[in-house]
């Protein structure tokens, strides 16, 4: 049925442009790809295929978004745990930090939670973290050093991606929740870390020297349920005016709002990366997501959807 649909609304471009969807077709019928609405899906592809690279911009999430959620079972680092890595960081700072991430991880995750209580509660923890790191030595440099030993947790074929994007001029908005200084540092250790890219997230503000004065923006510190158009300069998205297809990328349900601030925005296709609480997070990610990926730690389905086009 699926195929029938999806051959219905490609047929005629198929027919004037020389490309094959056999590809996108079969990403598409995998066992582990859900679709809220066929004909919706198959009718944002089409226009995003016929715009071209031109109307094209992509909004995507960072940690266990264009990093693997785990890797043969073992649950991989976010960009704060590899900070936390770091032999600088005192006995103290950590052990506040465990407290924390005990207590606030669970919730964030729990799909029970109502919203608006859980962003009350992260926004605590993220207050808290932005305390805790002032005061704190640490090296300006030391982030080269954690992303070469703690870089290889990206999904299979996100360089191939992103090199595609960036011939393309494709423009890549990263809205992290995460630490913004390791985001950088692990882009610019694959070779990424491309003009086309603008990141938006949770970077380290310094005084004199090397000593933390927490994050640079306190009072607009992000986390999952935060990540919308308010967290992103209006300029930034003026000037994408005519990118009116986006192809958007998250892990968690805050992530599809990541497009708020892109108002001239007429065709977001929504891509969720599904891997915790599957049963009950399933039916709200299809109500959220065009697609949703059940445990897929690739970018083969988002390369097979844009090839026609980068």
């Amino acid at each position: 049925m699926k195929r029938m649909i999806m051959n219905k609304f490609f047929s005629k471009f198929a027919a004037t442009k020389e490309f094959k969807i056999d590809s996108i077709a079969d990403s598409l019928l995998s066992s582990k790809v859900h679709l809220k609405d066929e004909a919706t899906v198959f009718e944002k592809i089409n226009k995003i295929i016929t715009d071209g690279p031109e109307r094209l911009q992509v909004i995507t999430d960072f940690d266990f978004t264009i990093t693997k959620q785990h890797e043969e079972g073992q649950p991989m680092h976010s960009s704060f745990c590899i900070f936390k890595k770091s032999k600088q960081l005192p006995s103290s700072y950590l052990e506040q930090s465990r407290v924390l991430f005990e207590k606030y991880r669970p919730i964030e995750l729990d799909p029970r939670v109502p919203r608006e209580l859980k962003a009350r509660l992260l926004d605590t923890w993220m207050t808290s973290a932005h305390r805790n790191l002032k005061g704190i030595r640490f090296s300006r440099g030391e982030m080269e050093g954690l992303a070469e030993q703690h870089g290889n947790g990206f999904r299979e074929r996100t360089k191939e991606l992103f090199e595609r994007l960036h011939a393309k001029q494709v423009p890549i908005l990263i809205l992290s929740a995460g630490l913004g200084d390791v985001v950088e540092a692990l882009l610019r250790r694959q070779g990424i870390l491309y003009d086309n890219i603008h990141i938006v997230s949770n970077f380290l503000k310094y005084n004199d020297g090397d000593v933390l004065d927490g994050f640079k923006r306190p009072d607009k510190v992000l986390h999952v349920l935060n990540k919308n158009g308010h967290a992103v300069d209006e300029e930034y998205f003026e000037v994408l005016k005519n990118k009116t297809n986006v192809l958007l990328m998250g892990d968690s349900l805050g992530d599809a709002d990541m497009a708020e601030g892109a108002k001239n925005a007429d065709n977001i296709l929504k891509i969720g990366f599904l891997y915790h609480h599957v049963e009950e997070n399933l039916p709200l990610y299809k109500e959220t997501f065009d697609i949703v990926l059940h445990d897929d730690q690739t970018m083969n389905v988002v390369l097979d959807i844009l090839s026609p086009i980068i």
